[in-house]
């Protein structure tokens, strides 16, 4: 049906159906128009523009300019305000300025005879001044994706760069990198200029002198991360923190090429945290910002304008974070120096569901998730040490299938040496069936698998772990076997010894074992001698153990042979194996660095008490920084 159509049934001509359906009738007659109106009713006619109308309604449309689209950074933050525009009904048209003057004045005025309704943009960095005049004038509403100027006309939102770069910088620094490089983008880029202006003031802070050689001009490319970290790399940095992730990614490839390792031989830092940053081999570690609420936060503020409402805070600052991944470690010169530190102990899988009670006999209780967590009071130990600073070796034993796969991936993963770990093709590796209640009870059934083929001869193998290392760390409840051979080649290879034990050892045991640090559960040595405490330890001294610890819910007791009783209350933490593992592991790193008995006791006691270990997850250590700031209050 068409106008003409229209105009012959209702015998008039085609412009006098125009003429009404337009309203521009005056000169027609009203019994002329009710009939063409009838008509039109009568056949259900809709004009053409009408329907046009109809299948696109009038949307307010918006404006994005970004300098490079490639980048997922700026498509994160699309992401963010097309999803807020689509719940209000608005459309976004993006352009890419390449962080181009020109090209942006162009988009602007483009946008403009589109007659869109505001700009969410990153102004370039060699004019941003013409960029906000040219959108003053304009009358368009505009959200600034930066700080560009102290005194705003618009709305900007923006991170604080510099102390994010202080942040990633200073975490390098804490890791023991002194030769650091950095890339920047260009010199008018001003989150560039902030992000530099950070790294300079860490470098500062901790006494490291500015060696501008390690500062590159990069352009925010992959490509031009890759020249120069090659050129970094040349330059002989242990570290290189890139000033966007593209860049990092590009730090990646120089590194492959120049047959390096990360985070062995060099270690990594990026800016953005965009999603490729965890598909890295290793993950890479990055500043996150957060990208899609400032996208989304921007959206909002243009339709809030557009709707009269007045926003009156004019500075939008976004906080930041460093996602520590896989990609920074110590540099292998500061790993060298460090004394080694032995782990003996049993490596299993944890297989744990969550219940709601325990079943019953013939019930089956049904669990909403599996987890499974690398465990053992040898990884507990191992990982607790590494975390610490311990240059560490695990000696144990894994068989050769998936679970043993996981355990040394995870062993790897938190920098623990496994030259000492057997991986057994005639065994599988052990692991333990956990179920866990809501008020954290727990039932368990262990495989102890290749823990059981644990020898004698393996110690023997790795005797140069031992004679190597200043301390040994050792889980007691490991074979008695492996324990009396530890014992022997420990004192042939005058390595100090810290023993662990979560469980009564038999006096046979105990009497084979000599010049240990025994760090034992209060309670259980209680009543598993029945004898007085003070009559027990004088027994353990008797067999030459130098120093007796006692961990219980009570607090930690230290009793010596040559140094006054000294005990730290510790009210209401529960002392479960896992943590008198992390404290062993704590005494023996700050011993083996040559510390007091007193403030190495001190400094394990701080580390139990700030780390957690609830049933069913890994055990949480802190970081040894803040154990060393209690330290020294």
């Amino acid at each position: 049906m068409t106008i003409r159509d229209i105009a012959r049934i209702a015998k008039v001509s085609p412009s006098t159906v125009s003429n009404i359906i337009n309203k521009k009738d005056v000169l027609i007659s009203p019994k002329t128009r009710e009939h063409v109106l009838a008509v039109i009713g009568e056949y259900n006619y809709t004009p053409y523009q009408k329907v046009v109308e109809k299948l696109t309604p009038q949307t307010k449309l918006f404006g994005l300019l970004v300098p490079d689209i490639k980048n997922s950074f700026y498509a994160e933050l699309l992401r963010g305000a097309e999803d807020c525009a689509q719940k209000h009904g608005c459309s976004i048209i993006v352009c890419n300025t390449d962080d181009d003057h020109g090209k942006e004045d162009k988009y602007i005025d483009i946008l403009l005879q589109k007659k869109v309704e505001g700009f969410m943009i990153f102004p370039s960095g060699s004019h941003p001044e013409k960029v906000l005049d040219k959108l003053g004038k304009s009358g368009a509403y505009a959200v600034l994706l930066d700080k560009i100027t102290d005194a705003p006309r618009f709305p900007q939102l923006y991170i604080d760069d510099e102390a994010a770069a202080y942040h990633a910088t200073k975490y390098l620094i804490e890791k023991k990198h002194r030769k650091i490089g950095c890339i920047t983008s260009a010199k008018h880029n001003k989150p560039s200029v902030r992000r530099l202006a950070g790294y300079k003031k860490a470098m500062s802070e901790m006494g490291i002198a500015l060696d501008e050689s390690l500062i590159c001009e990069g352009d925010f490319t992959q490509a031009s991360g890759e020249k120069w970290g090659k050129y970094l790399i040349e330059q002989g940095a242990s570290a290189i923190f890139a000033f966007n992730d593209l860049m990092a990614c590009g730090v990646y490839r120089a590194a492959i090429e120049s047959n390096l390792g990360i985070p062995s031989d060099l270690s990594v830092i990026g800016f953005d945290d965009i999603y490729v940053s965890e598909l890295l081999t290793p993950p890479l570690t990055s500043i996150k910002q957060p990208t899609y609420e400032m996208g989304k936060k921007a959206m909002e503020l243009l339709i809030d304008m557009g709707a009269g409402k007045e926003d009156t805070q004019i500075n939008h600052l976004f906080d930041v974070m460093l996602v520590k991944r896989g990609s920074v470690r110590m540099p292998k010169s500061e790993l060298d120096n460090r004394k080694k530190l032995a782990v003996v102990g049993n490596l299993h899988m944890e297989i744990v569901g969550r219940v709601n009670q325990f079943p019953e006999c013939g019930e089956c209780q049904p669990t909403p998730e599996v987890q499974y967590l690398p465990s053992g009071l040898g990884s507990v130990m191992a990982i607790s040490a590494a975390k610490l600073g311990g240059n560490v070796q695990m000696v144990g034993r894994v068989g050769a299938d998936a679970y043993g796969k996981e355990l040394r991936a995870f062993l790897g993963k938190n920098h623990v040496g496994l030259d000492g770990l057997t991986v057994d093709n005639t065994c599988e590796t052990g692991f333990a069936m956990v179920s866990v209640t809501p008020d954290a009870k727990t039932r368990e059934v262990m495989f102890y698998g290749a823990n059981e083929a644990f020898s004698a001869r393996q110690i023997e193998r790795h005797m140069q772990i031992f004679a190597e290392s200043e301390y040994c760390v050792i889980d007691a409840g490991i074979p008695a076997g492996v324990l009396s051979t530890v014992a022997s080649v420990c004192e042939k290879r005058n390595c100090k010894t810290v023993l662990c034990v979560t469980s009564p050892l038999s006096k046979d045991i105990l009497e084979t074992l000599q010049g240990y640090i025994l760090v034992v559960p209060g309670a259980s040595l209680r009543e598993s001698n029945g004898a007085v405490l003070a009559e027990r330890l004088a027994v353990n001294f008797e067999q030459g153990f130098e120093q007796v610890v006692l961990l219980d819910e009570e607090g930690i007791f230290s009793y010596s042979a040559s140094h006054e009783p000294w005990q730290y209350p510790l009210p209401g933490k529960q002392c479960l194996p896992a943590l008198q593992a992390v404290f062993a592991a704590a005494l023996a790193v700050w011993l083996s660095e040559g510390q007091p008995w007193r403030q190495a006791l001190r400094f394990a006691a701080g580390v139990m008490e700030l780390a957690c270990a609830q049933p069913g997850s890994l055990v949480e250590i802190p970081n040894r920084k803040d154990i060393e700031n209690i330290l020294t209050r």
